[in-house]
């Protein structure tokens, strides 16, 4: 059982180059990067973002009444998965999703491991439900451009 009760996210509603859209949910401390890499290197355009709340599933049953008045709730879980060699190194990788994808990102993260990684069964994925409160529209403070400076002068 991992124990994390709760996580920022990003919810995010892109759409790759053939046009295709999907939601992804993203931790929101590493978004500006994953921000960059995603239309850098993979030409994916995110059309809108939303700040939210993971909570594990007992996190959220003891504040419920909470929650509801917080946001809009809806179901997803977090995905560890944990792969190790037979020297001793490992490496574990965290994912978030909603309950309906759930199953399709499992199986796009055990494609995407290592041959005999898979061959030797060397991994594991545990899932955890919980639940997003989404509580808004996120805006992105860019750093890296003018006009995020511009806003501060005029205050």
């Amino acid at each position: 059982m991992m124990n994390l009760e709760s996580v920022q996210l990003v919810k995010c509603l892109v759409k790759n180059k053939d046009h295709e859209s999907s939601h992804r949910l993203i931790e929101k401390n590493n978004y500006d990067l994953w921000c960059f890499l995603m239309r850098e290197k993979h030409q994916i355009e995110i059309i809108e973002s939303e700040l939210c709340l993971w909570l594990c599933r007992s996190e959220f049953h003891l504040k419920e009444e909470i929650y509801h008045r917080a946001g809009k709730i809806s179901k997803a879980n977090k995905l560890l998965l944990r792969m190790y060699d037979n020297y001793g190194n490992f490496n574990n990788i965290c994912r978030y999703t909603q309950e309906a994808d759930s199953q399709a990102v499992k199986e796009r993260l055990i494609k995407h491991l290592p041959k005999k990684i898979r061959q030797h069964n060397q991994f594991s994925i545990e899932v955890e439900e919980g639940y997003l409160v989404i509580t808004g529209p996120h805006v992105q403070i860019n750093l890296v451009k003018e006009e995020a400076f511009s806003i501060m002068d005029n205050l």
